[in-house]
C-alpha cells in the first residue's frame, strides 16, 4: 500500500518511516528561508527574508541577469536586525534595462537552512 502525507519541516527536521517493528534509515530535512523584492517609493526596494532564525549582519547578494543568462553578483547587501534591507537598486545598475533579484547563498544562511532567491524584478534606469 501507499501512504502519503505534507508536513512543513523546521531547521534540522529528522524524519523516520515506521511499520510494525521495522523503520527505515533517517532522512534530515533542511529548509529554504523565502525571499520577497518588494518595490518601494522614489526608486525604493526592500529585501524581506523570512526565516525561522535571525540572519542579522548577513549578507543577500543584489545579482543583476546579464546578457549570457547568467546571474551576477552587483553588490553585498546587509540585512538589518529584522532581516530585511531597504535599498535603491539603480545606483548598482547601467543604464538601460536590468532584471534584478537577490540571493542568500547557503553559507551566509547557515547550519540547517538552504540557498533561496527571490523573484525578478525588471528596472528601467533612464540616466
Amino acid at each position: 500500500g501507499v501512504y502519503s502525507f505534507t508536513v512543513t519541516p523546521s531547521i534540522y527536521t529528522t524524519y523516520v518511516a515506521r511499520w510494525k517493528s521495522v523503520a527505515s534509515g533517517s532522512v534530515v530535512a533542511q529548509v529554504a528561508p523565502t525571499i520577497r523584492l518588494v518595490p518601494g517609493g522614489q526608486g525604493y526596494m526592500k529585501a524581506i527574508v523570512s526565516s525561522p532564525v535571525s540572519l542579522w549582519n548577513r549578507h543577500l547578494y543584489l545579482q543583476r541577469l546579464s546578457q549570457f543568462g547568467q546571474w551576477v553578483n552587483i553588490a553585498p547587501l546587509t540585512l538589518g536586525q529584522l532581516n530585511g534591507r531597504l535599498f535603491r537598486p539603480v545606483s548598482y545598475l547601467p543604464k538601460g534595462v536590468s532584471h534584478i533579484r537577490v540571493f542568500l547563498t547557503v553559507n551566509q544562511a547557515g547550519n540547517g537552512l538552504l540557498a533561496a532567491h527571490s523573484g525578478t524584478q525588471t528596472i528601467v534606469r533612464k540616466r
